[in-house]
C-alpha cells in the first residue's frame, strides 16, 4: 500500500472506494423514504426549488430521485470543470446546486441511459435538507456506518492525515512504474464528494454486503430501473446505485474494461443474477460484485491506476472460478487486449483527429486574439483564463476556474480563431455543436427563404396554395407580413393556404426554417431541399391527394379499377360540377399519354361553402399491362386524367399516375407479384445523394437506382422517412419494389432534438398525409410506420401505440399491408404481433450469435427466423434490415479471417483504425451485424423468408460506423457510385443468370511477396480454377451454403491471376487481374457524353489512375485537379473515401483506391460544349468533351 516504505496492505487498509459510494447514497434515500420524508419517485426540484433551468424548465422538473439515482435524466455532468489535476476539486461544494443547473441536456428525458456523477452529489443536498444533517457524510455515519460497525469507513478526506493504515495512491507509467500523486480531495464537504468521496476497506465492505445481502426486502435499491440502452439493451442494466447483470453477461456495466474488450461469462452455465458496481478516481480502482443466490460477495480494491481496470478483471475471474462459470475466460489475455486499447485511446480519439481536421493552409491568427476570459454557457464560476504570453517562446497560457495551481500551457495546433478553438463545452457566442453522427456539416440554426409572387388582377378571387415537398425544419410561412402557417417535420410535404393573404400585385412570401441542433441520427441536410410549387386553381377543384385509384380482380385479360375522388370548394357559394375521369396508357419510352383505355363513369357532384364531396366510381380496363418488378416483369403506367366541369367549361384539371398489379403477401412464400413469386432483393437507402448533400436531384436520384438495379437489387425501403416524392416517380418507372416509411421514433427519442419532441401532437397529422400522398404509386407494396422504436420494450403501452398507428394506416389504405422494423422486440413478445409484416432488423440472422462475436457487449440472440414463422406463420416475414457489413472499397487489411465467414470490425479483424478503413475482403460487420455471406445462410436456411434489405445499398452522409469520420461504410457502392467488392457478391446472388466472376483482392503487393494473400472469387457460377501466373491453384466447387469461392493458401508473387467459372459443367465467365506498373496517366469517362443545358441535369465524371498498360493502379492516391470550362461548371467532386474531409465543392480531390469522381452541370441553358479536364502532377492529364442540349 505504500511502496516507499515497503508497507503491505491489510484487510482493514483504507482505500478511496470512488463510485461505489453511490449505493451508499441511495441507501441514504431508502433510509429517509422509511422515515417517510420522501418517495423515489419525489422529484428533486419539489426538495430542492432552485435545481432548475431557465432555457429547459421542463426537462429539469421532471427528474425524481429515482432518475437522478439510475442516470436516466439525460443530462451531461460537469466533471470536467469540477475536477482538476492532482486530486483538485475546483468548484467549492456551495455551487453543487447551480452546476447541476446549468448541465447541458444530452437525451431527452427517460429515452437513454447516461452516467452523471453530479447528480449523485444534488441526491447528498436532499440528504442533507431532509435530514437536517451538516453533511451527508454526517448522516451515513450515524445511520449506516455506526449501527453496521463500519469502524474503517468514513465520507471526510482528513483521514488522508490522520490514518496510517491508508493506501497511497498511485497511477502506472507507461514504463510499468508507479508514480505517486495526490490523492483525491473528493468528500462529504466537496463537490462530488457524493458519488465518489467514501473510503473503506475489504473488511468493512464485506459487512456492507452482508447487510444488502440480509435485507428484508430488495425492492427499492436492487431495482431493475432502466434498461442501459433503450435500442439495442444490453445485458445489464442500471438500477439505483448497482449495476444489475443476469449471465450470460459481459459483467461490470460501467467498468471501462466493458467499453474497450470486456468478455462475455458464464455462455453455457446456469443463469446468475449479479449485482455489482465499479468505482475508480486518479489512484484508486474499486470492485464489489454480490451474488444474493449464493448469498456471496466479492471485493477487490487497488490503489493503483493504468492500462485499465485491474480490479475488475480479478472480480470477474475470482467469480467464474467459485461458481465454475463455462467455457473459462482468459481474463489475463482479455485484460492484454484491453491495455493495449486503452494505450492506442489517446493517439485514435484526439491526436489523429486533431491532425486531421488541422487547417494547414490557413493564416495563423495572433495569439493574442484569444487573450481573455472564456465563461461557460449558463455556469459563471466555470471559466478559462486565456493569457498569450512571449516569455521563453510565443505561447498561450490557460488558467482553469480562477484556480492558480490549475495553470496551463496550451499547444498551438489549430490554426483558427478562439470561436473555433473553444466551440464546445465552453461557448464565446451561442453557436449551436455540430455531431459527427450528422456528417460535421453546418445544418443547424434558421434560415429565412424569401421570394416575390406576382398575381395579376384576373387571378385575384382564385384559391392559392403553396405545396412544399420538404424542408428541414419546423417551417413557418407569412405571406406579406401575415402569418400563414407550417409543418415541423422536415421530411412532410405538406401545403398550406396563401388564398386570405393574397394581394393583386407583388406579394412577398417569406419562410423560416429552423434546423435544430441533435436532430438527427444521420445527416438531414437543412433548408428547403425538395420542390417548392405554388398552385392556382379555381375555388372548387380536386382536393390535396383527392384521389385514389385501386385495382381489383385483376388478369391478363380484365382489371376492376376503383376511384376515390374528393372535390374541395374553397368559395363563397355552392358549387356544381361534373367530374370526368379519363384513363390513358403512358408511353413506355417518351413517358407521355399514349391511348385513352378506359372511361369512368360521370359524377354529378354538389360541394357546399368550405366543403369537400367525395364519389366512389368503377370502371375495367380490358388486357391490362400490368406494373410489375423487372428482369421478370415490366413496370407499366397509366395515367387518370380527371376534369371538373362547370356550365361546360373545365375548371381544373388533375393527373393521376398508377399501375395496376396484385401483391401477395404468404407466410410460406414470401411476396408474389400478379401471382409470381418475387424474392425481395432490396437495400436500405437514406435521402442523401452524397456530395450533393441533401437536396433531391433528379439524375443523381436516377444514377442511384440505376447502379442498384445493376447489381441485382429490386426493392428499396425508405429508411427512415417519406422520400422525395419525385424518387417514388423513378421508382415506379424503373420497378422498384418500396417499403415506404416515416418514422425512426415515437415517443422515445434516439436523439435530444428528434421526432419524439413532436410526435405526441404531430403524429396523426404525418402519418395521414404520407400515405394519402404516395398511395396511388404502384411500387409501394408495403408502409412502414417505425425503425427500431424504443417502445418494443415498453410493455402494453408500446404496443397499444403501435396497433393506434397501424389502425391509421388501415383507415387511409385497406389494400396494402403494414409493418415496423423490430430490432429487439422478440416473437412472444405482444409488440411483435401487431404488424401484418414481421420485419425483424438483424435477428433473423442472429447477433453476436457465432464465436467471433462472443466477446461483444450486448444482447445476443439465435437466428430468429423460425421462431417469428412459427409465431406468426400466416404473416410476410421479411428481412428489414440484414448485415450491416462494413468496407472501403479497394482496401485490404492482413490476416484474413479464415475460420468463419463473418467477424466483428476491429483492429485484430479487418479494420485499422490508424487509416480509418475496412478490409475489402468483405468479411466483416458492426458488433450486432454480420457479413453477406451469414445473411444469405439464413435466408437459404428459412426459405419462407420473403428476402432481405440490405443495410446498405450506398454509403451515407453521417452516422460515421466504426470510426469516426464523414460518412458511413456499410454501403455495397461507396458515396462517389464505385461499386465495392461486395456489390459483386451481391450481384452474383441477385443476377444468377449474368455470366460474372470477380477476383479479390487486386495483386499489387510488394511488401507480401512469398507471404500468404488469401484470393476470393464472387461469381454466379458453381466451379471456379484459380490460376496464378499460369499455375493453377485448384478447382473448387461452390459447396451449399457458401456464397464464394476462396484459396487462403496463395504464395503472393506479383503477376497475374486468372479465373473461369462454370456453371452446370459449361465455362461460364473468366476474370483477369495483374500486377500493374507505376501510375502514368489519368483516364476519364462519363456516364452520358449529352445531358440537359437547364443547370439541374448532371454528367458524372469518373476518373482513373493508369499504368502504360491501361490498367487502374489499385492502389493509387495522386491528387487530381479538376477544371470546367466551356458552357458547364463543376458542382462537386468525391472519392468514396470515408475518412476524407476535403470539401465536396473543391476542384482538388485526392484519388482513393485508384478513383475518383468529378460532377457538372450546365449552365445558363446554355448549348455546347462542356470540356473537362483532369490534371496530377507527375501524370499525363486527361480531358473529355460533354455537350449540353
Amino acid at each position: 500500500m505504500d511502496i516507499a516504505t515497503k508497507r503491505e496492505p491489510n484487510s482493514d487498509t483504507l482505500y478511496c472506494i470512488a463510485s461505489l459510494s453511490k449505493a451508499f447514497m441511495a441507501e441514504s434515500i431508502e433510509l429517509l423514504i422509511s422515515d417517510g420524508h420522501i418517495t423515489w419517485d419525489t422529484t428533486v426540484q419539489s426538495v430542492i426549488p432552485e435545481f432548475k433551468q431557465h432555457e429547459d424548465a421542463q426537462q429539469f422538473s421532471k427528474p425524481t430521485l429515482r432518475d437522478i439515482c439510475s442516470h436516466r435524466t439525460g443530462l451531461i455532468g460537469l466533471d470536467e470543470i469540477t475536477q482538476g489535476l492532482n486530486g483538485r476539486i475546483l468548484i467549492p461544494k456551495k455551487d453543487v446546486v447551480k452546476v447541476c443547473s446549468a448541465m447541458p441536456i444530452k437525451h431527452a428525458f427517460r429515452t437513454k441511459f447516461h452516467y452523471n456523477n453530479g447528480l449523485y452529489e444534488l441526491a447528498g443536498c436532499v440528504v442533507e435538507r431532509l435530514s437536517r444533517s451538516p453533511t451527508w457524510g454526517h448522516f451515513q455515519n450515524d445511520r449506516i456506518f455506526t449501527p453496521l460497525q463500519m469502524t474503517r469507513t468514513t465520507a471526510f478526506r482528513s483521514v488522508h492525515e490522520t490514518d496510517s493504515n491508508i493506501a497511497k495512491s498511485y497511477m502506472i507509467l507507461e514504463t510499468g512504474e508507479p508514480q505517486y500523486i495526490p490523492p483525491t480531495e473528493l468528500s462529504a464537504d466537496s463537490m462530488n464528494g457524493g458519488s465518489g468521496g467514501i473510503r473503506s476497506s475489504v473488511n468493512d465492505l464485506l459487512k456492507w454486503c452482508s447487510y444488502q445481502l440480509n435485507k428484508s426486502t430488495h425492492t427499492s435499491v436492487f431495482n431493475r430501473a432502466i434498461i442501459a440502452d433503450s435500442q439495442y439493451p444490453p445485458d445489464g442494466d442500471y438500477c439505483t446505485g448497482w449495476c444489475y447483470h443476469q449471465t450470460p453477461a459481459k459483467l461490470g456495466l460501467i467498468s471501462p474494461n466493458r467499453a474497450l474488450e470486456s468478455p462475455v461469462v458464464g455462455l453455457k452455465s446456469s443463469s446468475l443474477v449479479i449485482y455489482s458496481h465499479q468505482g475508480d478516481v486518479p489512484g484508486y480502482t474499486c470492485n464489489l460484485f454480490i451474488i444474493p443466490s449464493a448469498q456471496a460477495a466479492v471485493v477487490v480494491l487497488s490503489n493503483g491506476t493504468g492500462l485499465g481496470d485491474a480490479t475488475d478483471w480479478i472480480a470477474q475471474d475470482i467469480i467464474q472460478t467459485m461458481f465454475k462459470l463455462k467455457p473459462k475466460v482468459d481474463m489475463v489475455k482479455a485484460a492484454r487486449k484491453a491495455a493495449t486499447k486503452y494505450r492506442d485511446y489517446y493517439h485514435e480519439n484526439f491526436e489523429q483527429p486533431l491532425k486531421r481536421h488541422q487547417q494547414i493552409d490557413l493564416k495563423p491568427v495572433p495569439l493574442d486574439e484569444f487573450d481573455g476570459t472564456y465563461v461557460m454557457k449558463n455556469l459563471d464560476i466555470a471559466t478559462l483564463r486565456m493569457t498569450a504570453t512571449t516569455e521563453k517562446s510565443e505561447r498561450l497560457q490557460m488558467m482553469v476556474n480562477g484556480q492558480a495551481d490549475q495553470y496551463y500551457d496550451v499547444q498551438y495546433l489549430l490554426q483558427v480563431g478562439p470561436v473555433e478553438l473553444f466551440a464546445g463545452l465552453f461557448y464565446t457566442e451561442d453557436e449551436p455543436l455540430v455531431l459527427a453522427s450528422m456528417e460535421l456539416l453546418p445544418v443547424f440554426g434558421v434560415g429565412w427563404y424569401r421570394k416575390e409572387l406576382s398575381v395579376s388582377q384576373n387571378d385575384v378571387g382564385k384559391t392559392f396554395y403553396l405545396d412544399i415537398d420538404g424542408a428541414q425544419s419546423y417551417a413557418i410561412v407569412w405571406l406579406n407580413g401575415q402569418i400563414v402557417g407550417g409543418w415541423p417535420y422536415g421530411y412532410a410535404s405538406f401545403r398550406l393556404d396563401l388564398t386570405p393573404y393574397v394581394k393583386a400585385g407583388e406579394n412577398q412570401l417569406a419562410i423560416r426554417l429552423d434546423n435544430p441542433n441533435e436532430s438527427s441520427r444521420w445527416y438531414p441536410g437543412g433548408g428547403i431541399y425538395r420542390n417548392v410549387w405554388l398552385t392556382t386553381v379555381e375555388s372548387t377543384h380536386v382536393a390535396q391527394y383527392g384521389t385514389f385509384i385501386t385495382s381489383r380482380d385483376v388478369s391478363t385479360q380484365l382489371a376492376t379499377l376503383d376511384l376515390t375522388l374528393e372535390v374541395q370548394n374553397t368559395g363563397k357559394q355552392s358549387s356544381n360540377v361534373e367530374a370526368i375521369t379519363k384513363v390513358y396508357q403512358i408511353n413506355a419510352r417518351t413517358r407521355s399519354l399514349g391511348e385513352k383505355v378506359a372511361e369512368f363513369p360521370t359524377s354529378k357532384i354538389r360541394v357546399i361553402s368550405g366543403g369537400i364531396e367525395s364519389v366512389n366510381v368503377t370502371t375495367s380496363i380490358s388486357r391490362p399491362q400490368l406494373w410489375g418488378p423487372p428482369p421478370t416483369q415490366t413496370p407499366n403506367l397509366y395515367v387518370a386524367v380527371t376534369q371538373l366541369i362547370t356550365d361546360g367549361q373545365v375548371i381544373d384539371t388533375y393527373e393521376t399516375r398508377f399501375g395496376i398489379r396484385t401483391f401477395e403477401y404468404s407466410g410460406d412464400k414470401g411476396l408474389l407479384v400478379n401471382g409470381r413469386h418475387v424474392p425481395v432483393q432490396g437495400t436500405d437507402q437514406h435521402h442523401d445523394l452524397g456530395a450533393l448533400g441533401a437536396a433531391y436531384n433528379h439524375r443523381a436520384a436516377q444514377r442511384h437506382l440505376e447502379i442498384l438495379q445493376s447489381v441485382g437489387s429490386n426493392a428499396i425501403r425508405m429508411s427512415h422517412n417519406p422520400p422525395a416524392p419525385d424518387l417514388l416517380d423513378l421508382t415506379n418507372e424503373m420497378g422498384f419494389m418500396i417499403l415506404d416509411e416515416i418514422f425512426d421514433c415515437w415517443e422515445l427519442g434516439k436523439v435530444t432534438n428528434d421526432f419524439h419532441l413532436i410526435f405526441p401532437d404531430w403524429h396523426e397529422a404525418d402519418l395521414r398525409s404520407f400515405i394519402r400522398r404516395d398511395r396511388n404509386h404502384p411500387s409501394i407494396f408495403s408502409w412502414s410506420f417505425g425503425n427500431e422504436v424504443g417502445e418494443q420494450q415498453t410493455g402494453q403501452n408500446g404496443t397499444d401505440l403501435a396497433q393506434a398507428l397501424i389502425d391509421i394506416v388501415h383507415q387511409e389504405d385497406s389494400t396494402r399491408l403494414a409493418t415496423t422494423a423490430m430490432n429487439s422486440a422478440k416473437p412472444n413478445q405482444p409488440f411483435a404481433a401487431i404488424p401484418d409484416i414481421i420485419s425483424p432488423n438483424y435477428q433473423g440472422e442472429g447477433i453476436r450469435d457465432t464465436a467471433d462475436y462472443s466477446q461483444l457487449a450486448g444482447i445476443a440472440t439465435p437466428p430468429l427466423f423460425p421462431a417469428f414463422h412459427g409465431n406468426f406463420s400466416s404473416k410476410m416475414l421479411q428481412h428489414s434490415e440484414s448485415t450491416s457489413a462494413f468496407s472501403s472499397r479497394g482496401v485490404f487489411i492482413f490476416p484474413v479471417l479464415e475460420q468463419g465467414d463473418s467477424a466483428p470490425v476491429n483492429d485484430s479483424s479487418g479494420g485499422n483504425s490508424t487509416i480509418f478503413q475496412v478490409s475489402a475482403y468483405e468479411l466483416y460487420s458492426a458488433d450486432f451485424g454480420s457479413s453477406a455471406d451469414k445473411a444469405f445462410r439464413s435466408l437459404d436456411e428459412n426459405p419462407y423468408v420473403a428476402g432481405e434489405f440490405v443495410w446498405t445499398g450506398w454509403d451515407y452522409l453521417g452516422e460515421p460506423t466504426p470510426y469516426n469520420v464523414r460518412s458511413s461504410y456499410s454501403g455495397m457502392i461507396d458515396l462517389a457510385g464505385f461499386p465495392k467488392e461486395r456489390f459483386y457478391l451481391y450481384q452474383s446472388r441477385w443476377k444468377p443468370d449474368l455470366a460474372m466472376a470477380h477476383i479479390l483482392p487486386h495483386w499489387n503487393w510488394p511488401d507480401r511477396v512469398g507471404k500468404v494473400t488469401p484470393i476470393h472469387v464472387f461469381s454466379s457460377g458453381d466451379e471456379a480454377e484459380l490460376f496464378v501466373n499460369g499455375k493453377s491453384q485448384g478447382r473448387q466447387k461452390k459447396e451449399d451454403l457458401t456464397y464464394r469461392f476462396r484459396w487462403d493458401h496463395v504464395i503472393y508473387q506479383p503477376g497475374e491471376v486468372h479465373v473461369v467459372a462454370y456453371k452446370n459443367g459449361r465455362q461460364w465467365a473468366t476474370d483477369t487481374i495483374r500486377t500493374t506498373g507505376e501510375p502514368v496517366a489519368l483516364r476519364l469517362q462519363a456516364d452520358r457524353s449529352v445531358f440537359s443545358a437547364d443547370g439541374v441535369d448532371l454528367s458524372f465524371i469518373s476518373v482513373e489512375v493508369v499504368d502504360n498498360r491501361g490498367d487502374v493502379v489499385p492502389q493509387a492516391a495522386n491528387s487530381i485537379h479538376f477544371s470546367v470550362s466551356g458552357v458547364g461548371q463543376l458542382v462537386a467532386t468525391d472519392n468514396g473515401d470515408a475518412s476524407d474531409y476535403t470539401p465536396f465543392p473543391s476542384a482538388e480531390r485526392r484519388a482513393f483506391s485508384g478513383r475518383a469522381l468529378a460532377i457538372v452541370k450546365g449552365v445558363n441553358n446554355k448549348r455546347g460544349e462542356v470540356v473537362v479536364k483532369a490534371v496530377a502532377k507527375g501524370l499525363k492529364s486527361d480531358e473529355m468533351i460533354v455537350r449540353t442540349r
